[in-house]
């Protein structure tokens, strides 16, 4: 599945998912101009492209952060530079990491391929975070006396980003490869309790926006309803399933 595009299309194809990746942290951002997104989802994207079809695919981190920096969520010209740096950089770093330790592509699912990817990650968000809070100082989008906070909520808008989307696509794109579960764990569900499931699954997330778009504290109670069905998910249905289900919840 990871190898069944024509190049250019992959290139386009990811290209495009980064952009609108982006352009769903910016809707989830603060509306201060020195503020940073809450959610960068696009972090998961770039670190399974690298990691999947190769360093060379760097340009699908570098494009869409221009229409994103120039026309969707203006800044300086000065900051973008390292805006693309903060994100490309790190990205091929956290891959020669996760390749130097053994991990490969992403084929190979095992908890010590996942600890290495997760540890990568954190790599990732934390040096991203460096390079985008120099930028935000030199470009003048932060005052000296913020750094510490815009590089905290960067950390965790692109840690988010790891660990919730790139497991899921790691997998997606490797479902061919992903490892058969034991007879004795297998559990065959009807398809009545998958309807059931994605129905109350989609509920939850209805509930948990509209329980957000009322600005009330309550929502973060809500948070567990989503998380429980995908622990449902994951006990019930497909392990590719419950990392889907996660992303999307994310």
């Amino acid at each position: 599945m990871a190898g069944d595009w024509h190049p250019l299309l992959r290139l386009l194809g990811w290209t495009l998912a980064y952009f609108l990746a982006g352009l769903v942290a910016v809707w989830f951002a603060p509306r201060e101009p020195d503020a940073v997104s809450l959610i960068w989802p696009a972090a998961g994207i770039g670190f399974t492209v690298l990691l999947v079809h190769g360093l060379r695919y760097w340009p699908v981190i570098a494009l869409p952060l221009v229409p994103l920096h120039l026309w969707v969520s203006p800044t300086p010209w000065l900051f973008v530079p390292f805006s693309i740096a903060a994100n490309v950089i790190p990205t091929v770093l956290a891959v020669l990491i996760v390749r130097r330790a053994g991990v490969g592509d992403g084929r190979s699912f095992s908890i010590r391929s996942g600890v290495i990817m997760l540890g990568a990650g954190v790599f990732l968000a934390a040096t991203s975070a460096v390079i985008g809070t120099i930028g935000m100082l030199v470009s003048g989008m932060a005052p000296p006396e913020f750094l510490f906070a815009r590089f905290a909520a960067w950390t965790m808008a692109d840690l988010v980003g790891m660990v919730s989307i790139a497991p899921a696509l790691i997998a997606l794109l490797w479902l061919r490869q992903f490892p058969t579960l034991d007879a004795d764990v297998v559990v065959r569900p009807r398809r009545t309790e998958f309807v059931l499931w994605a129905l109350a699954f989609a509920a939850s997330l209805w509930v948990f926006w509209f329980s957000g778009s009322l600005k009330s504290h309550f929502a973060l109670a809500v948070a567990c309803l989503p998380l429980a069905l995908v622990v449902w998910a994951a006990m019930r249905f497909h392990p590719v399933l419950a990392l889907s289900a996660n992303a999307v919840f994310s």
